[in-house]
């Protein structure tokens, strides 16, 4: 499958999952704290109509960094509501990679704090200078990262553009104070992986260049609750459970099945099951 076939088949499931998601039954955000040795992170995590996304709010001492911004406009609202909690101005916000669930959101956010930069990789942000084309409201100046230490909004990271992986264009950052990853979506946890767009391979390269780039303490994941180092473990698991079912040469439904029995307790069973129908 050329790069185009398989950037185009995501597309359209994208596009089916989010009709299936707003016909499913759902379940509350959750909004959880992080605590770390030099930072506190809030996370809103969205529910199944936002494909379990998560976002993340920093609070500097004069002025607030948000990590993604969900895929609804609800969710969005509610990310606003969070920054004007600490009664400080939304300075920066990241863009962790181009899929809608981590940066649709910007539509409702960003006219809220027109003051706000969007800051991202090459790519993504060509993505987004495409779709916001359509969003009235939207001002807000975009800017490019590049690899290297970076501060943002008061706080000092290092960020990693690593090869198209789970998405193309993705973004990596690292608070070496706290040991704290912001992993986008190249780390999951309780989820079953978005394996659509055939970079299995590389998915596992970046894990492992990340693994042994930095000393790492807290995991801040693309969905699912916050952990430790060990979430990147269980992601390269996954993929390499999938991968080998692959080369086994196992059927769809026999694919299906494994991967349930393997993770019972897993949320976003259509994320599977698309992975399925790209790859078997």
């Amino acid at each position: 499958m050329t790069s185009r076939s398989i950037e185009e088949v995501s597309r359209r499931n994208w596009i089916t999952l989010a009709g299936l998601t707003v016909l499913s039954g759902l379940v509350s955000p959750a909004v959880t704290f992080a605590k770390t040795q030099k930072q506190n992170y809030l996370r809103h995590g969205s529910d199944k109509k936002g494909f379990f996304s998560n976002s993340y709010l920093l609070e500097g001492s004069d002025e607030c960094l948000l990590i993604d911004t969900h895929l609804n406009r609800d969710e969005a609202l509610e990310l606003s509501a969070l920054v004007a909690a600490t009664g400080k101005p939304l300075s920066t916000i990241i863009i962790t990679h181009p899929h809608p669930d981590h940066y649709l959101g910007l539509e409702y956010i960003a006219p809220l704090h027109p003051a706000a930069e969007v800051l991202s990789s090459k790519r993504a942000l060509e993505v987004v200078s495409i779709a916001s084309s359509g969003w009235r409201g939207f001002r807000n100046s975009l800017r490019r990262l590049e690899s290297g230490p970076v501060t943002l909004s008061g706080h000092q990271f290092e960020c990693l553009l690593p090869p198209d992986a789970e998405s193309i264009a993705p973004v990596v950052l690292y608070e070496q104070k706290s040991g704290t990853l912001i992993s986008g979506d190249h780390v999951l946890n309780g989820q079953h992986l978005w394996l659509v767009e055939g970079r299995t391979n590389a998915w596992k390269n970046n894990l492992e260049q990340i693994s042994n780039k930095w000393v790492i303490n807290l995991v801040l994941p693309g969905h699912g609750e916050i952990g430790g180092s060990n979430l990147i473990d269980q992601t390269h698991q996954y993929l390499s459970r999938f991968q080998a079912l692959i080369e086994r040469g196992s059927t769809s439904d026999q694919a299906r099945q494994s991967m349930l029995e393997f993770y019972p307790d897993h949320l976003f069973v259509e994320a599977l099951d698309n992975s399925i129908l790209a790859n078997f």
